[in-house]
């Protein structure tokens, strides 16, 4: 349904038609529930803020109050209270900065202050501010009218009222507000609104935010401040304190406006490292790569751990003084007849609960304010709340001392009306001067501390005053003095995107999905451009490297269904194409979206020109980003450029892909950033991969992500920072040397890369809020092969971090020594898990049928020596048999393991019913563990699984699949283990590989059917030479002549052909004896000759010698040269390995003829299409001429070719493909036909200069193909053997030694020596247990930022969803002709 909008004036303009997307149900509930949600949870906030401010402000007027008490033990008492409600904020500071700024961390990311400069200002504000607290609290607040004093703490704004002064206009109308955006013809009734009234927003801001209005609010607090001053010095108080308060209301006030007072403030963070220009420049090869404005680290952490120990120092002498000699009073009862712990009890008695809600509820109060700017509810979470703070709080004291006469001692006159006065005149210059710029500071969602306050404190006293103050502000440098209003936020608000995806060999479903998320990412290019205007919108590109796409000119078969799915699913007209010739290929590009907003393009990729597989089209791609891109255009810089990185069956949407950008966005740190990874698929493989991928992400990447950082983002749906990768291109682009970096580089190049990041000092990261799916294999030997590369790979670069875990430690921030000692226990429970399976088994075994422990001995025995034989039949058989032999041991362990569950569950609930406590003979009890260790270990695993799953509520059906999982734990952990173990020098990729031949060692080895065929042959051959060795010789020698003779003799009667070289002769003889039985059809066979190009090419390549072997075959032409195989070589006759390999070689250069499906007007035009028009005659003979004799084609076999006449092998290869081929052409085929006819008659286009310039350079230097022959591919063979003998031996002790240790360490003989058998039992749970209470752990902690995640976008992603179910998401025509 296309949706129709007609246009404000009425004209019949031309304009792009839309279709509303096809939104589901259950997304639509979902989002609801996430609005409804964040509703409540805002009210919450707004609560919880206002209760604890409201809480904090009124103990602390009460435990002010208290001091007028005539008791001098108790006032005493209250000193020590104020004392530590003072003290306490710099605690939980200074802790927190030693945790976060010094523990570990880097002076570069976390510097320390400058010096003398930054300390001197530090000490000078620390004194400052502890004598300014300590006058207020001891001073001014006891002598105040509660209510007055309540106000009287909104009157710190004065110095920075000022300051912002300076930023503001005059007027209200020095201030122009243009609306930034291209186009706004085709907006929607709904978004005109929206607009509107955002018009009007700014207008009364703009009428707010000016000089004047900063005039009246300093006017108001200057005004309220010398009034209290003088009034309150003159009020039945004596003379003394007359004096001592019309000196202190001011100094004190205005003395911690200016502490506080954001300039003040940042010359106390200022760090040591010299702050650059507007930016920093990096080099590169050819350049300038530009990055954008860079926010030197401040010293915050290391600044304010040294000024919070300042004042916890300075608290213990400065109120003492000023309480000693200001007011002439004993403050801490030092003297005999007063002890401190007397007065404190006595003050404790009766203000103890003032005095704990007060510390708790200002600590809960700055929490929440914290969580509510990460969640963006700043709004109602922050400026809502401490804005009513003070009038709610003064409600509140009028109602309490309304019920209770004796609350706030301190009110001693009944003026009310003055007091309110006072009260409104300084709430309303506190709402004036910082009000409205709080309500519209926004930051990040999950920005970090740093980017929402500007130091890491809070304080107790003047608790929403000191947040409202310490609330970041924008860096902004002012751009024309002409025009003081205009300012450019250094924080760059244009990010651009790089979509860059890998493609192979995936079929069409796998395409389609991807292609259509890519479109998704369009559309919403497309909304934020008209919503944000042309300089704010995040731009995307996307860039599909595609393998072996491309063969000379012609491109393969998946390259063309590629491009025929673009009209279908990116709404593009493939005659739009830019068709442009490369150095590795050639480039198709389009623009793409609603309004062609996003550009897109297709790198075909030669391999004869450019190395194939995954890592080195990702080295091409970070290349052309990193160091063509991002040096070429202005506007990009390394900071603010990302790579998403995405494999080609990837299906996400257009949110997931920009949620992922919020952490990066809000954490300079981090260099990268992965998602929820969903696999889709059908079967039990799949089944046991659902559960298998949720616990990955549920439980692991969930405790990398708390505990220290994300070791593997994933290239199937990850996003990378630019800055972040160059520092590693260079290592990620080199070459294997030998066997330990084949593992980390060729079988794990994601892991490796990140591997790279982490040793670099960058931060991953696991964002649960983006999801994604991709294909996984649903075949038993799919799997086992895509498991082999992951598993060694997983191992490697975890060894890796654990040998290199000084160095990283002391360069990456987030990466600690209990960290990596986390990943050694990861490590060591890989290795052991063979062992702890087969201790299951058994157990649950001998639960069952309740034998002897010999049984259990036996059993485990034949258990190790089923994973011994099978280790041996990886390494000495093929990949075919090691993967069924894996199949038939995966079936015969899933039974066994079924049967041990059942004796598992029984034994779990036998102990739940017998618990109790056990005794000894003298009747003391003595240590036993309540259950055994199998049964408490299941009981926890499956109630940590349970809790997971329900904090997992939309994938809480992954559970079920647990079932499968836990039965093929045999599987996946001891003959998947063994089977990566055994194949590490097993070189090839192993999924989408086709039919191609592997490389390795699989492929040379032998099956069990066939060595027992050939060992059988041997054995029968020797047998018959021994018992008829003379009536043999006496058959085949005649009388007097050498066998030597006869053998010559034999070989001189072979016929001869032209070719002189006599390894041809040999397979000149089969070629005549094949053709006996055919030699009438033979006369009659066309004479068909090698064309002139081909007899050329031939001897070119010094190979004219083989020139009549070819023609003899059937190979004439171009085409059928193309099409040869190995095989194909052989009965060609080409022997001799130099001529063959440079043949072979030559050969993978030349076009090939694809067979079309269809049905041709007759059998000549069929024949013509094959080119083998030769052939009409002997068909026409046979009776196949017409159009209806095509469907008798159809059955012909091979044999029916040759007694039609045709014996030579290519023409009998390209009719029996041919004769497949003979049918209706489906939908698809005809579309890649089509397809095929459009991109063919693309004009091609030169690529500019430089970029092919660029591209030569990077050929030459890392991705110009390399032969394997000319490489160290033989001795890196040797380390891969070498290295495969290695892990299989170390896995073998290592799990022999767990189970002796285990098993023997349970013998029955060890209780007569009083020893707790089932103490020693705890070594099997002690590695599990603590890794998975870890990971639960830690999941706790990640699930709630998850939650937090998930509330700040919700307005974000409703909002999208209103504007594209308005506007555009699916089709666009841009032509209202078409």
């Amino acid at each position: 349904t296309l949706a129709e909008d007609t246009e404000s004036d009425g004209a019949a303009a031309v304009r792009p038609t839309y279709a509303k997307p096809k939104s589901s149900r259950e997304s639509r509930e979902r989002r609801w529930g996430l609005v409804c949600c964040r509703v409540l949870v805002a009210l919450s906030l707004f609560s919880a803020v206002l209760v604890c401010s409201v809480v904090s402000k009124v103990t602390l007027v009460e435990l002010a109050s208290g001091l007028n008490l005539s008791d001098q033990s108790e006032k005493a008492g209250l000193y020590w209270m104020l004392l530590f409600v003072l003290i306490t904020p710099h605690c939980v500071t200074f802790l927190r900065c030693l945790v976060y700024g010094v523990c570990g961390k880097k002076n570069s990311t976390h510097p320390w202050p400058r010096w003398p400069k930054a300390l001197i200002w530090g000490f000078v504000v620390s004194v400052f501010e502890v004598s300014a607290m300590t006058t207020v609290v001891f001073v001014v607040l006891p002598y105040l009218h509660p209510l007055v004093a309540l106000a009287i703490l909104s009157g710190v704004f004065v110095v920075q009222t000022l300051v912002d002064t300076r930023t503001v206009p005059w007027t209200p109308l020095s201030k122009h507000h243009r609306d930034n955006v291209d186009d706004t013809r085709y907006w929607s009734p709904q978004q005109r609104r929206r607009k509107r009234w955002a018009t009007v927003k700014k207008v009364i801001c703009a009428l707010l935010e000016n000089k004047l209005t900063k005039a009246i609010a300093l006017t108001l607090q200057l005004g309220i401040i010398v009034t209290l001053a003088a009034l309150y010095g003159t009020h039945k108080v004596g003379n003394t304190k007359q004096l001592q308060l019309a000196i202190a209301i001011p100094l004190s006030l205005l003395a911690l406006s200016f502490v506080w007072c954001n300039k003040t403030l940042m010359k106390v963070i200022e760090s040591k490292q010299v702050v650059g220009d507007k930016g920093q420049h990096m080099e590169t090869e050819r350049g300038v790569a530009r990055t954008s404005s860079v926010v030197i680290p401040s010293a915050r952490f290391k600044a304010y751990l040294i000024s919070s120990f300042t004042k916890i120092v300075l608290y213990f002498f400065v109120p003492y003084v000023i309480v000693k000699f200001g007011l002439k009073s004993e403050p801490w009862c030092l003297n005999e007849e007063c002890v401190i712990s007397e007065a404190f009890s006595k003050a404790w008695h009766h203000y103890k609960w003032y005095f704990l809600l007060q510390i708790i509820s200002s600590f809960l109060a700055y929490f929440f304010v914290w969580i509510s700017c990460a969640m963006r509810l700043h709004k109602v979470g922050l400026v809502l709340p401490l804005a009513l703070c003070t009038p709610v709080s003064v409600v509140c004291c009028v109602v309490l001392h309304s019920i209770k006469k004796d609350l706030f001692s301190n009110a001693t006159y009944d003026n009310s009306t003055a007091a309110l006065a006072i009260v409104g005149a300084l709430w309303l210059s506190e709402v004036l001067s910082v009000g409205l710029y709080l309500w519209n500071r926004d930051n990040l969602i999950l920005s970090k501390d740093k980017m929402m306050f500007m130091v890491p404190e809070y304080n107790g006293v003047f608790l929403e005053q000191h947040i409202m103050l310490n609330r970041q502000r924008p860096k902004k440098v002012l751009l024309s003095h002409s025009h003081p209003t205009l300012y450019y936020d250094l924080v760059p608000r244009q990010r651009t995107i790089f979509i860059c995806s890998t493609m192979y060999r995936e079929n069409d479903i796998e395409m389609r999905q991807m292609l259509s998320s890519i479109y998704s990412v369009a559309c919403r290019c497309c909304e934020d451009k008209q919503q944000r205007g042309e300089e704010r919108y995040d731009k995307f590109e996307s860039h599909i490297f595609f393998d072996g796409s491309i063969n000379g000119t012609q491109l393969t078969h998946f390259a063309l269904q590629l491009v025929s799915l673009l009209e279908d699913t990116l709404h593009t007209d493939l005659r739009k194409c830019m068709k442009q010739e490369t150095p590795y290929g050639y480039r198709l590009s389009w623009n793409i979206g609603p309004d062609e907003v996003m550009p897109f393009s297709i790198h075909m990729k030669d391999n004869l020109k450019v190395k194939n597989k995954k890592r080195w089209s990702q080295v091409m791609y970070m290349n052309y980003v990193l160091n063509y891109r991002i040096r070429k255009d202005q506007q990009l810089d390394d900071n603010n450029t990302f790579i998403l990185t995405t494999d080609a069956d990837i299906d996400f949407s257009a949110e997931s892909a920009v949620v992922l950008i919020d952490n990066l966005a809000s954490n300079p740190d981090v260099g990268a950033v992965c998602a929820r990874t969903h696999p889709k698929g059908n079967g039990p493989v799949y089944w046991y991969q659902v559960f298998d991928y949720a616990i990955g992400h549920w439980l692991q990447k969930s405790a990398e992500h708390v505990l220290g950082c994300v070791l593997c983002s994933p290239g199937c749906f990850s996003l990378f920072r630019c800055s972040a990768l160059r520092p590693c291109l260079e290592a990620y682009s080199t070459e294997v040397t030998d066997a330990f970096e084949f593992l980390t580089k060729d079988m794990g190049e994601d892991r490796w890369l990140c591997t790279l990041l982490v040793k670099n000092g960058w931060r991953l990261e696991y964002c649960a809020v983006s999801e994604d799916l991709t294909y996984c294999p649903d075949d038993f030997d799919e799997f086992f092969r895509q498991r082999r590369r992951w598993v060694p790979s997983t191992i490697a670069n975890l060894m890796l971090l654990i040998s290199e875990a000084l160095n990283i430690t002391k360069n990456n921030d987030t990466v600690s020594i209990l960290f990596i000692l986390y990943q050694f226990l990861n490590v060591f429970s890989t290795a052991i898990s063979p062992a702890t399976v087969i201790l299951v088994m058994v157990a649950g075994m001998q639960t069952v049928f309740d034998y002897s422990s010999s049984w259990s001995t036996a059993l485990i025995c034949i258990l190790i020596l089923i994973s011994v034989a099978y280790g041996l039949v990886c390494v000495y058989t093929s990949q075919k048999t090691q993967l069924d032999v894996a199949k038939l041991l995966t079936l015969f362990l899933m039974i066994v393991m079924c049967v041990a569950f059942s004796g598992i569950a029984k034994g779990v609930v036998d102990d739940v019913l017998g618990f109790s406590t056990v005794s000894n003979e003298t009747g003391t009890p003595h240590f036993r563990l309540p259950f055994s260790p199998t049964s408490f270990y299941m009981m926890f695993f499956v109630l940590v699984f349970i809790v997971t799953a329900l904090l997992h509520l939309p994938e809480a059906f992954c559970l079920v699949h647990g079932i499968w999982y836990l039965l093929g734990l045999p599987s996946g952990y001891l003959i998947l283990l063994i089977y990566s173990a055994a194949n590490l020098d097993n070189r090839s990729w192993g999924t989408r590989e086709g039919n191609t031949a592997r490389g390795g060692s699989g492929s040379g080895k032998k099956s069990i059917k066939n060595f027992l065929k050939m060992v059988w042959e041997k054995l029968t051959v020797c047998c018959l030479v021994c018992c008829l060795k003379d009536k043999y010789y006496s058959l085949i020698k005649p009388k007097n002549q050498e066998p030597d003779l006869i053998d010559l003799q034999v070989v001189k009667s072979t016929p001869q052909t032209s070719v002189t070289a006599t390894e041809e002769q040999p397979s000149q003889a089969k070629s005549s004896s094949s053709t006996d039985s055919e030699q009438t059809h033979t006369a009659c066979e066309p004479d068909m000759k090698m064309d002139a190009d081909t007899n050329k090419w031939l001897k070119d390549l010094g190979c004219e010698h083989y020139t009549d072997n070819f023609e003899q075959n059937g190979y004439i032409n171009f085409h059928f040269i193309a099409e040869m195989k190995s095989e194909d070589f052989d009965a060609v006759g080409v022997e001799k390995r130099g001529f063959r390999k440079r043949i072979e070689k030559a050969a993978k250069k030349l076009p090939s003829l694809p067979v079309k499906a269809g049905i041709p007007e007759n059998v000549y035009k069929w024949l013509e299409q094959l080119e083998l028009e030769g052939y009409a005659d002997l068909f026409k003979g046979e009776g196949y001429d017409a159009r209806s004799d095509i469907e008798n084609l159809k059955g012909l076999s091979k044999e029916d070719l040759k007694g039609i006449g045709i014996t030579k092998r290519a023409h009998l290869q390209r009719l029996g493909v041919a004769l497949k081929r003979l049918q209706y052409p489906t939908a698809v085929e005809v579309q890649v036909e089509e397809t095929k006819g459009v991109i063919e008659n693309t004009a091609i286009l030169s690529l500019e200069r430089d970029e092919a310039d660029f591209w030569e350079r990077k050929i030459e230097e890392s991705l110009e193909p390399v032969s394997v022959n000319l490489t160290q591919i033989d001795e890196l063979k040797v380390k891969l053997r070498t290295l495969r003998n290695a892990a299989l031996a170390v896995l073998l002790i290592i799990n022999i030694m767990w189970i002796v240790l285990l098993y023997s360490l349970t013998f029955d003989q060890l209780e007569k020596y009083k020893v707790p058998t089932k103490a020693f039992e705890l070594l099997f749970l002690i590695v599990y247990l603590v890794i998975i209470t870890l990971q639960f752990l830690a999941m706790l902690f990640h699930r709630v930022f998850t939650f937090i995640h998930y509330l700040a976008r919700v307005d974000t992603i409703e909002e999208i969803y209103q504007e594209s179910s308005e506007l555009v998401r699916t089709v666009v025509i841009t032509e209202v002709s078409r």
